[in-house]
């Protein structure tokens, strides 16, 4: 992947996404990663009516069986992305916490167990397979009219002074005016910009 040296050029104001040359694209933001973070993110900038390109493979995480405890600050997000509908008869209500202390003995660890019945008749939150969460978010950025959905990844970034330019494998060029970094913990989009996540 080909990087370059960060530029603080401000952002302008939204507008359509459109053809800067036969081979560019503009928006207004791009997310680079496809996982249940960058899906979220490219769902709530595409919902205030903002040009958004999604760039990630599309069912990369069909063989991930790992499951995310959603609380209420997250249900909220869901239920603003228009996606919770669709999940909340896929998940699982979390009725109880269990908390294991197992540093002050290991050999006879303190439990506690907390129940959301002894505050009130709601559960503490739900826990909802990755793969549902991708697929809901997937139909649901699938709906908007002003958004690009590209499969390919990110194989260069280069900063101008009216955006950020982002070319993928497939060939297809953006210039976006904000770009998120949702691909993962080795990000090259972090990289570009220059931040050390680690």
């Amino acid at each position: 992947m080909r990087l370059n040296d960060p530029a603080g050029a401000q952002i302008p104001r939204k507008r359509q996404m459109t053809r800067r040359s036969a081979d560019t694209r503009t928006c207004d933001a791009a997310i680079v990663g496809a996982g249940p973070a960058g899906l979220c993110a490219a769902t709530l900038l595409a919902r205030t009516g903002a040009s958004v390109a999604l760039i990630g493979p599309v069912d990369a995480n069909a063989a991930d069986t790992r499951t995310s405890a959603l609380f209420a600050a997250s249900l909220t997000i869901l239920q603003q992305c228009g996606v919770w509908p669709q999940l909340q008869p896929l998940s699982a209500a979390l009725q109880k916490i269990r908390i294991v202390d197992r540093i002050t003995r290991s050999d006879y660890p303190s439990i506690v167990l907390f129940e959301a019945q002894e505050i009130g008749d709601q559960p503490f939150g739900y826990n909802v397979a990755n793969t549902d969460l991708v697929r809901a978010f997937e139909q649901r950025f699938g709906n908007f009219t002003d958004v690009l959905r590209i499969a390919s990844p990110v194989t260069s970034i280069d900063h101008h002074s009216d955006g950020v330019q982002l070319g993928c494998e497939d060939g297809t060029s953006i210039l976006a005016r904000l770009v998120v970094a949702a691909d993962g913990q080795n990000s090259p989009a972090r990289s570009a910009a220059g931040i050390n996540a680690a």
